[in-house]
């Protein structure tokens, strides 16, 4: 019997739609991560192979973390610039206006939209909505996209998705990791990706700019009995001499606080107020605190924005955490 992952079957009727597209515009979240990197860049390859024009555009730069991907030098930063596109592909997000970016300009503004996301708060915001919250990562939907358009998978395609399946599941520790996901990184594997080399880039490797800024954020670490929570500041940018891409992973070090079962990153983010990124213990669903104020994401991680300033930002989530952690 193979041991390879059969395609999720309600795929197949949605990729004619892909298929015809000529110029291809794809997009993820704001702060983008490993999953959202990993699947845009892995359809890039994919539709680039089939002869169609594709650009991805973020709305914030790239964690330096994540350049070793192939296509990496390739994305844009969206700098309200027209975009022309026969189709947007928007990856990774369950709700639209985490894009950042203002999708409603006059040259994208009756062009067809695609939604392929693993979010159980997704709001199937787009006209063809692809969205499995069984998956533990979007890069295992693009795997079946991709192999239901008839690409053949590369090494390249093969780096991006193994990479955005090892970020999200943690190096495969999350709960939610499945045999399937497994069987998908085998797949992945066999295609060329170096398990051992991504998780070293991913988890090991990173500027000695980049441990300065955590080093900044650590040294204010607050614990409220089972929340642990601390701040990235703009000053504390500006002496590490980073951007917020840089703080990628830090709420999960963050989470490994004995006996925490809310950990809390606020990032102050000065034209939009506060970004918050939240992991919880089994105890306590991250996706349902961050809904309250717009967000959503998984059981264990989620975010959302709060346009406030930082310490009403904070009193308004925490009042709210503590709340919620007086019902479980």
């Amino acid at each position: 019997m193979s041991t390879k992952a059969e395609i999720r079957p309600e795929i197949a009727s949605y990729s004619e739609s892909i298929r015809q597209a000529r110029r291809v515009l794809i997009t993820s979240h704001v702060s983008p991560d490993g999953d959202a990197i990993g699947a845009c860049l892995a359809l890039r390859h994919a539709l680039v192979s089939l002869g169609k024009e594709v650009l991805v555009v973020f709305d914030d730069p790239l964690p330096s973390i994540y350049e070793f991907l192939p296509g990496a030098d390739l994305v844009t930063l969206d700098a309200g610039q027209d975009l022309e596109a026969d189709l947007l592909v928007i990856l990774d997000v369950a709700d639209l206006e985490r894009t950042g970016m203002r999708l409603d300009r006059p040259s994208l503004r009756d062009v067809p939209t695609v939604n392929i996301d693993h979010h159980v708060t997704n709001t199937a915001f787009a006209a063809i909505n692809i969205v499995d919250p069984s998956a533990v990562a979007t890069s295992e939907i693009i795997f079946d996209v991709i192999s239901e358009l008839g690409v053949d998978i590369d090494h390249d395609i093969a780096v991006c998705l193994l990479t955005g399946i090892v970020t999200d599941t943690q190096g495969f520790r999350v709960a939610a990791t499945t045999p399937r996901t497994m069987r998908i990184a085998a797949e992945l594997m066999e295609h060329g990706a170096p398990l051992g080399e991504i998780c070293d880039e991913v988890f090991k490797t990173k500027p000695a700019s980049s441990l300065k800024l955590w080093g900044l954020a650590l040294g204010g670490v607050q614990q409220r009995g089972p929340i642990v929570f601390a701040e990235l500041r703009p000053w504390m940018l500006a002496e590490a001499g980073v951007g917020m891409e840089e703080s990628e992973g830090l709420v999960n070090l963050l989470a490994s606080v004995r006996d925490a079962q809310v950990t809390v990153l606020f990032k102050e983010v000065a034209e939009e107020g506060v970004r918050i990124s939240v992991r919880t213990s089994s105890k306590v669903n991250a996706a349902g605190i961050c809904e309250y104020f717009g967000g959503g994401g998984h059981a264990r991680a989620a975010g959302c924005s709060i346009p406030l300033p930082l310490a009403e930002a904070e009193a308004v989530f925490l009042a709210h955490v503590e709340e919620v952690l007086r019902e479980v």
